[in-house]
């Protein structure tokens, strides 16, 4: 036999091997594979074709099918990464309202007028705890000898709102000769932020106007009127402060947890078993993204130690928040009490007749309007009706511009 490698070199040359054996080829004359990682079908392909032979095709054909496969996962994945994104997105950053100076009573000049009463528009920007930027507006009416000093409502506004919410409360409170305060919560309407926290940072906000109305003495007593995450907002505050004078609370819910295992049982989202998992991976996922903890959206836990009059307000056909969320609060509260059901959804018109309640509710708690106050206008042929969405129409459209 001839030495090893001298066969060798037959082989190469085409003789063959003379035991009958497939020709062997050496490892410096194999056609030499691309170092790069194959990052495309088109590259895999072109080494394919490179090497040639069957057994290159059955690696490429494998190759093929794992791509698709790796491919098919991805596509999966980064399907349940986008709609766990909606879902933080529902908590955090629900649609944000957009708005106009125009579309506020008193446009661009700041002056109204409602129905015999005249008013004004302050703006202000006043910043927060976290040196965030809020938009807010202060109405007061501007007869003749409106003191400096006024009973004034702080109105809180829902989680997708603004400022431009209390358009209604204006036409309703300023002609009583009660002035109103509103305000952009931060990551809602135009003041700075990028996400809300459905009251957990809000009443943080609420804290920095009441000092800033108590500073610049532009309220004599001071009152809270909130819907929705609002009225969260004015349950979670009135426990800090028990100077405030009353608070009317229009469907808020009794604990977001609660409410979010809710919504996911409604919408037969999740099945009970994991629900609470999801839940607990949310809040992780939330305080990553937004830092705060959403146990601490919890009212139900303040009720029990505030003292405040308090007035609620809830729609019965409510598919949102739950009925029941007002009556477990209005059960647990400790303070002085009342609740109005009325018919209606979450973002149904309020009727007059609960409009009515909270016009008097107010005019009880903030007491007796200070000398000078303007007295409180009337309509003629209805003494004992208060600006409906009349007058509303009436503000807007004589609103100064």
């Amino acid at each position: 036999r001839a030495p090893r490698r001298e066969r060798e070199t037959l082989e190469s040359e085409g003789d063959g091997p003379r035991t009958g054996r497939r020709p062997r080829t050496s490892r410096r004359q194999r056609p030499r594979v691309e170092r790069k990682s194959i990052g495309s079908l088109a590259l895999a392909k072109r080494q394919a074709e490179r090497l040639g032979g069957g057994w290159v095709e059955e690696v490429w054909t494998s190759f093929r099918r794992s791509r698709s496969c790796v491919c098919v996962f991805a596509d999966m994945f980064k399907g349940i990464r986008e709609q766990w994104r909606a879902l933080e997105d529902c908590v955090v950053r629900p649609p944000r309202a957009e708005y106009t100076e125009r579309e506020l009573v008193g446009g661009r000049s700041g002056k109204f007028a409602v129905g015999l009463a005249s008013g004004k528009r302050e703006d202000y920007d006043i910043t927060n705890k976290r040196g965030q930027t809020l938009k807010c507006s202060y109405y007061k009416p501007s007869m003749r000898g409106t003191p400096t000093e006024l009973p004034c409502v702080v109105y809180c506004h829902c989680n997708s709102g603004s400022r431009v919410d209390a358009n209604k409360v204006v036409g309703m409170l300023v002609p009583q000769g009660i002035a109103v305060f509103a305000l952009d919560f931060a990551g809602s309407g135009n003041s700075d932020g990028e996400h809300v926290t459905l009251g957990v940072d809000e009443v943080d906000d609420v804290e920095v106007v009441v000092a800033w109305l108590r500073e610049k003495k532009k309220a004599s007593h001071i009152g809270m009127w909130g819907r929705s995450m609002g009225a969260v907002v004015c349950l979670l505050y009135g426990k800090r402060d028990p100077t405030i004078a009353g608070i009317v609370l229009d469907s808020p819910f009794a604990s977001l947890v609660s409410l979010m295992e809710e919504l996911a049982a409604s919408h037969k989202l999740l099945t009970g078993f994991l629900t609470k998992p999801l839940i607990s991976i949310l809040r992780r996922s939330i305080r990553k993204r937004a830092n705060f903890d959403i146990l601490k959206a919890n009212p139900l836990k303040a009720v029990s130690s505030s003292f405040i009059p308090a007035l609620f307000g809830h729609g019965k056909e409510d598919d949102f928040v739950a009925f029941k969320h007002s009556e477990r609060l209005y059960e647990a509260y400790a303070g002085d009490k009342n609740l109005i059901s009325f018919d209606g959804g979450h973002n149904s018109p309020r009727p007059d007749f609960f409009h009515t309640s909270v016009l008097i509710f107010f005019m009880n708690v903030l007491g007796p309007l200070s000398a000078g106050s303007p007295s409180p206008v009337r309509r003629t042929g209805s003494p004992n009706t208060i600006p409906d969405e009349v007058l509303l129409q009436e503000a807007l459209a004589l609103s100064l511009t």
